[in-house]
């Protein structure tokens, strides 16, 4: 991830699509870092994944009473709001 964001931050990225270079520079990265043989497809694949999860992520914050806790890393909500 801190590959993707890294080249996003030096242009290689329009808002929506991501350069060959950068895909190409994220599998070489995870590859080594964690010895694995992934292709250009396995980190499309994850960040579609991602978007999605996002994506309801970002519905459950916008109702009212569901926040994001920094220190646990997770929603939390009050009791009214899980008895909507």
């Amino acid at each position: 991830m801190d590959v993707l964001v890294e080249h996003a931050k030096r242009g290689y990225k329009s808002y929506t699509i991501i350069n060959p270079a950068t895909y190409a520079a994220a599998v070489a990265e995870l590859n080594k870092r964690f010895r694995l043989d992934l292709t250009k497809g396995h980190v499309k694949n994850r960040l579609k994944t991602w978007k999605k999860q996002y994506a309801g992520l970002k519905e459950i914050l916008a109702q009212k009473g569901f926040k994001w806790d920094k220190a646990q890393k997770m929603v939390v909500a009050t009791d009214a709001a899980w008895n909507r």
